[in-house]
């Protein structure tokens, strides 16, 4: 067998991993501040809408109740929501993990003997 300089290939494997790990997570950090965004907007929009009941002096209503229940449908957006995120960052770990596992392989297959590849 060839003599193999394992320094080099983890120095390769490291820095091959350290340019996936960057490279993923710039693409996906986005995607989840473009998320909360969202999530902000859409709580404003609504924020908006409930203080807009509130004020209406022609609501027929139950002002009070109205109120109520929209603080609790929030708790149950938030929680959608913040699932959203972790979902995101799952699918951020998980890529991140496929593409280190397929570099690990590859410094491997690198230095098996060509009779076992």
């Amino acid at each position: 067998m060839e003599n193999v300089n394992i320094n080099d290939i983890i120095n390769t494997l490291v820095k091959s991993s350290e340019a996936e790990l960057k490279l993923l997570i710039t693409e996906d950090v986005p995607r989840i501040v473009s998320a909360a965004q969202q999530y902000l907007d859409n709580l404003a929009s609504r924020s908006t809408a409930t203080l807009n009941v509130v004020t209406d002096s022609e609501f027929q209503g139950d002002k009070l109740a109205f109120v109520l229940a929209r603080i609790k449908d929030e708790k149950i957006i938030l929680e959608t929501e913040v699932f959203s995120f972790i979902i995101i960052g799952q699918g951020v770990a998980q890529n991140i993990i496929n593409s280190i596992q397929g570099i690990i392989i590859d410094a491997i297959q690198a230095v098996l003997p060509a009779s076992t590849k």
